[in-house]
């Protein structure tokens, strides 16, 4: 009996430790939205960015304007927010954002985060990732 739960004590603790990301950013296209203009029209993207640190994970957007004409993009892009930082903790071997609840918890898998997103009433998976510097 104190084996078994050695063992699981073990098996338990490697799965917690390798939820590994501290000094990794993770990104996800979060909305994608059309302009129509007489002359042209816009897709505009919204990317949502977690950079994670030890304990801390900041949370930041940034949209990206594709126009027919160019001089629209301006009007669309702007500085990427500064991000608000949350803690963070791994929870039943997912990674778990407290006071953050936009894409619920996240499950790590091969190299990306995948959140959960509404869609017309329905949760779809949100595959935010990795982002290699």
């Amino acid at each position: 009996m104190k084996a078994l739960l050695l063992i699981s004590i073990i098996i338990v603790s490697t799965a917690q430790a390798q939820i590994n990301l501290a000094g990794k950013s993770y990104t996800a296209l979060v909305r994608n939205t059309c302009k129509e203009f007489k002359d042209g029209g816009c897709t505009i993207k919204t990317y949502c960015t977690l950079s994670f640190e030890k304990d801390k994970v900041t949370v930041s957007y940034s949209t990206k304007a594709s126009c027919t004409d160019k001089k629209r993009e301006k009007t669309y892009e702007g500085e990427p927010e500064e991000g608000i930082s949350y803690n963070w903790i791994t929870k039943n071997e997912q990674v778990h954002i407290e006071n953050f609840i936009d894409y619920g918890d996240l499950l790590p898998t091969e190299g990306k985060l995948v959140g959960k997103k509404e869609v017309n009433g329905l949760l779809e998976d949100l595959d935010f990732v990795e982002v290699l510097n």
